[in-house]
């Protein structure tokens, strides 16, 4: 193992005893926050996201290098109940049988152990549970598995939190190591994903990030690979490496747009010229590109994937497991990046003559479902409104009379514009 993935790997292995619930986003963007050189970077902390610009810049494209930073768990409204954030699947608790925990404090502070005795609500998203000791709980702590947080072996990492982790670590451990780029770089974990991308559909409906077309955006991931057509598409699994994916579940990447997807070319190229196993992922999984692309800000957008066979801590049995990646992912997605970071932009003229796959799927549009699309942005801007409140003071449950009417208010705004939305507005 060289020095820069023994580096990498202790982040992640740090990262692990961090909780970082959606919306209760506190712990880890401290820890983030604590391993930026602040002596060569500018950083903007927004309630949606943190911004790493360097102080030296090009005036060339913008490269957007982005991670999310939240990992599925548990709200806690005090010690008996709590409200699952994110997608835990989480096997069917009966015969007396429970779920261990960890429970912190909302600033990230370990406090204790405890259960998950019973699920309850629309779709089981509130638990009920038994604390260990018996000590009351402050509104808005967090609980996460309590299952083993980090081992390794020769090949793999087994850990709590892969997704997303590992992207954290790697995206820290650049920022570190950043001297210089061709590109104008911006940097950009986002703290909200695990809930229907709410920070990135923020970022692009107000084009925070203030993309053009010739721009590029490429986002760190580590999920599943649920290949969509697999006899006609290529084919990607989770033992030949690193995933450039170019879909989410009915979206195609930049499908908006009649320009060639010049992410996928460029990042084809470099992983041809430096041996880097590449694969191709038309996938059903979800991730930060999909907001990017509904409002058609550049049609140069990719996610690389670190493939993640137990993404959320399921098996196919739904039993509660480590999440598993490959090391030699963690180092060729790292390197990939590193050297997309120090490719001249003028590259993007040599890597125009790779075919573009995005652009032959274009020509038979048969990835994109648009009704599922409208669908999800009414959901998303949905979602906009109703958590905005939440987002703004940042913690879940109210804690005031001002929090509750809040809360009541933007919830019943969100429900209105939604429903005018899907009346009058279904065919925008």
């Amino acid at each position: 193992m060289n020095t820069q993935d023994s580096h990498i790997l202790s982040t992640f292995k740090k990262l692990q005893e961090i909780p970082t619930v959606p919306f209760a986003p506190m712990a880890m963007k401290s820890f983030i926050l604590s391993q930026l050189p602040k002596e060569y970077v500018d950083i903007e902390v927004n309630d949606y996201s943190i911004i790493v610009s360097p102080k030296v810049t090009q005036a060339s494209p913008k490269l957007i290098v982005m991670a999310h930073i939240d990992h599925p768990g548990i709200i806690l409204k005090n010690n008996q109940t709590g409200i699952i954030m994110g997608t835990m699947k989480l096997r069917p608790i009966q015969n007396g049988s429970t779920i261990p925990i960890k429970v912190f404090s909302p600033t990230g502070n370990f406090i204790t152990k405890g259960e998950i005795i019973r699920r309850s609500g629309k779709n089981s998203q509130m638990v009920h549970i038994q604390i260990q000791d018996g000590q009351q709980i402050p509104k808005n702590s967090l609980a996460q598995y309590d299952i083993d947080y980090y081992s390794e072996d020769g090949d793999k990492a087994y850990v709590y939190n892969a997704d997303n982790g590992i992207s954290v670590a790697i995206l820290i451990e650049i920022i570190k190591k950043f001297k210089s780029s061709k590109w104008d770089v911006t940097f950009v974990f986002t703290l909200f994903e695990d809930v229907h991308q709410v920070s990135s559909w923020w970022l692009a409906h107000h084009n925070i990030l203030q993309l053009t077309q010739q721009d590029l955006v490429v986002n760190l991931e580590c999920l599943k690979i649920n290949n969509v057509n697999e006899s006609k598409y290529p084919r990607a699994n989770y033992t030949n490496g690193v995933v450039l994916q170019l879909s989410n579940a009915g979206c195609l990447f930049g499908y908006k747009s009649t320009q060639d997807n010049q992410a996928e070319q460029l990042i084809r190229q470099i992983a041809k010229i430096n041996s880097i196993p590449l694969q191709i992922g038309i996938i059903k999984d979800s991730c930060d590109s999909r907001p990017f692309t509904e409002f058609n800000l550049t049609p140069n957008i990719v996610t690389t994937t670190i493939p993640n066979q137990f993404k959320h801590n399921e098996n196919e049995l739904d039993e509660i497991v480590p999440e598993e990646i490959y090391k030699i992912d963690i180092t060729n997605q790292y390197r990939l990046i590193q050297l997309l970071l120090h490719t001249d932009t003028t590259e993007l003229n040599k890597a125009s003559k790779i075919s573009s796959i995005t652009q032959e799927i274009k020509k038979k549009n048969d990835v994109t479902d648009i009704a599922a699309m409208k669908r999800k942005s009414r959901l998303n801007r949905r979602l906009a409104i109703a958590y905005l409140p939440v987002i703004k003071r940042g913690y879940y449950f109210p804690q005031s009379v001002h929090d509750y009417f809040q809360d009541i208010l933007w919830k019943s705004v969100s429900y209105i514009s939604y429903t005018w939305r899907k009346i009058f507005l279904d065919d925008e």
